[in-house]
């Protein structure tokens, strides 16, 4: 059985050169986005290590689900650098 030939217009060629160009400049961003995520995890990592906020004159005792939340942040953001072409679904919102 005969390979079908496939026929280059200059229609095709132009629109696959411009799927190259859009992937080019997608997978050139991702060393950015994963230096961005890899800073967000790093400061989530680095506020868990502290067990109390002070504000100056008293310190309060973090509730044990906003360093949950903070440990959330910290696994999704490693991951988001780990896998910096996929999307980023949406922060939780902070528990008070």
């Amino acid at each position: 059985m005969p390979i079908p030939r496939v026929r280059f217009t200059v229609r095709r060629l132009m629109l696959a050169v411009a799927i190259v160009a859009l992937f080019g400049a997608w997978l050139a961003e991702a060393p950015k986005r994963r230096e961005r995520f890899l800073n967000i995890a790093q400061a989530s990592s680095d506020w868990d290590r502290f067990w109390f906020v002070s504000d100056g004159r008293s310190a309060e005792i973090v509730s044990v689900e906003k360093r949950r939340w903070r440990s959330a942040m910290e696994r999704k953001y490693f991951w988001a650098a780990d896998h910096p072409w996929l999307p980023v679904w949406p922060d939780a919102p902070e528990p008070e």
